[in-house]
């Protein structure tokens, strides 16, 4: 699967409306209205899809601490995942 989280309101409506192949949904827009940035969305994102597949690409657009951020937040899910099915803990 591949995320990429977005930096503005104004790049995620760019993209939804001008860069094909690009599907943003309407809810993340008002997400982002909210004042939800596009990490805290990404990181809702993956773990709703977590369990389903076997690795996440990042497309990073530059935001290296954003990038980081996720990865610590997806290894927090297999730490959590681990301890959860594991049934010795």
């Amino acid at each position: 699967m591949g995320i990429m989280p977005l930096k503005s309101l104004k790049m995620a409506s760019y993209m939804k409306d001008h860069v094909e192949g690009i599907d943003i949904p309407d809810n993340i827009i008002e997400k982002m209205k909210a004042g939800m940035d596009g990490i805290e969305i990404s990181c809702e994102i993956i773990k709703q899809v977590f369990p389903y597949y076997d690795g996440i690409h990042i497309m990073a657009m530059g935001n290296i601490s954003g990038t980081n951020a996720i990865i610590e937040y997806i290894d927090s899910l297999k730490t959590h995942d681990r301890v959860s099915t594991n049934p010795e803990s």
